[in-house]
Protein backbone atom coordinates (compact mmCIF):
# COMPACT_ATOMS: atom_id res chain seq x y z
CA UNK A 1 0.00 0.00 0.00
CA UNK A 2 1.26 3.48 -1.04
CA UNK A 3 0.80 6.22 0.87
CA UNK A 4 1.43 9.76 -0.24
CA UNK A 5 2.42 12.49 2.26
CA UNK A 6 0.92 15.86 1.68
CA UNK A 7 2.48 18.48 3.83
CA UNK A 8 0.08 21.09 5.07
CA UNK A 9 1.15 24.76 5.54
CA UNK A 10 1.06 26.44 8.72
CA UNK A 11 -1.35 28.93 6.93
CA UNK A 12 -3.61 26.17 5.78
CA UNK A 13 -3.48 24.63 9.05
CA UNK A 14 -4.28 27.79 10.93
CA UNK A 15 -7.34 28.26 8.38
CA UNK A 16 -8.79 24.89 9.45
CA UNK A 17 -8.30 25.20 13.08
CA UNK A 18 -10.15 28.64 12.68
CA UNK A 19 -12.83 27.57 10.88
CA UNK A 20 -13.49 25.07 13.88
CA UNK A 21 -13.18 27.79 16.18
CA UNK A 22 -16.13 29.88 14.45
CA UNK A 23 -18.16 26.85 14.57
CA UNK A 24 -17.75 26.21 18.19
CA UNK A 25 -16.29 29.38 20.22
CA UNK A 26 -17.33 33.28 20.18
CA UNK A 27 -16.08 35.48 18.02
CA UNK A 28 -14.08 37.45 20.43
CA UNK A 29 -12.11 33.87 21.22
CA UNK A 30 -11.51 33.55 17.49
CA UNK A 31 -10.03 36.96 16.66
CA UNK A 32 -7.89 36.52 19.87
CA UNK A 33 -6.49 32.95 18.43
CA UNK A 34 -6.04 34.27 15.17
CA UNK A 35 -3.66 37.38 16.35
CA UNK A 36 -1.81 34.89 18.44
CA UNK A 37 -1.44 32.24 16.00
CA UNK A 38 -0.51 34.07 13.40
CA UNK A 39 2.52 35.45 15.34
CA UNK A 40 3.69 31.57 15.79
CA UNK A 41 3.05 30.56 11.78
CA UNK A 42 4.84 34.55 10.73
CA UNK A 43 8.03 32.75 13.31
CA UNK A 44 7.76 29.84 12.11
CA UNK A 45 8.16 30.30 8.45
CA UNK A 46 10.58 33.17 8.83
CA UNK A 47 12.60 30.30 10.57
CA UNK A 48 11.74 27.96 7.65
CA UNK A 49 10.67 25.23 10.23
CA UNK A 50 7.65 23.45 8.22
CA UNK A 51 4.44 22.28 10.43
CA UNK A 52 5.18 18.48 10.15
CA UNK A 53 8.71 19.15 11.77
CA UNK A 54 7.73 21.61 14.73
CA UNK A 55 8.72 20.10 17.82
CA UNK A 56 9.10 21.29 21.72
CA UNK A 57 12.68 22.39 20.63
CA UNK A 58 11.10 25.39 18.44
CA UNK A 59 8.42 26.17 20.87
CA UNK A 60 10.91 26.94 23.27
CA UNK A 61 12.83 28.91 20.68
CA UNK A 62 9.44 30.78 19.51
CA UNK A 63 8.89 31.54 23.51
CA UNK A 64 12.65 32.69 24.23
CA UNK A 65 12.22 35.23 21.20
CA UNK A 66 8.48 36.65 22.53
CA UNK A 67 10.41 36.54 26.02
CA UNK A 68 13.49 38.65 24.36
CA UNK A 69 10.52 41.23 22.91
CA UNK A 70 9.54 42.05 26.02
CA UNK A 71 6.66 39.56 26.68
CA UNK A 72 5.50 39.05 30.30
CA UNK A 73 5.59 35.43 32.03
CA UNK A 74 2.04 35.53 31.39
CA UNK A 75 1.77 36.09 28.20
CA UNK A 76 4.56 33.55 27.21
CA UNK A 77 2.50 31.01 29.44
CA UNK A 78 -0.99 31.65 27.04
CA UNK A 79 1.54 31.42 23.75
CA UNK A 80 2.79 28.19 25.14
CA UNK A 81 -1.37 26.95 26.04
Amino acid sequence: MDTVFTSVTWEEALKSFLLHLKATRAPKTVDYYEKELSLLVRWANQQKIFLENFGKRNMDEYLVARSESGKSQSTLHHDAL
